[in-house]
């Protein structure tokens, strides 16, 4: 099993863990720098503000920071 996590949420990064994701021996975390961006891709399983059409399967964690600025 290969444990991925991808830096950033946009479109590129939802994008790659998608496709990474499809794989099942990939175990893929999808990170945002903020919660307020983590919540709804948790809550609609999709990036409507980046990638719009393109469902996150359940397999894909999504965290967020936990640092504060």
């Amino acid at each position: 099993m290969s444990r991925i996590t991808v830096l950033g949420s946009g479109a590129w990064g939802t994008a790659l863990a998608i496709s990474l994701a499809r794989k099942p021996d990939n175990e893929v975390t999808l990170w945002s720098h903020r919660a307020e961006a983590a919540e709804p891709l948790n809550r609609d399983r999709e990036n409507v503000a980046f990638l719009l059409g393109f469902p996150l399967p359940y397999e894909i964690r999504i965290t967020e920071t936990t640092g504060r600025r």
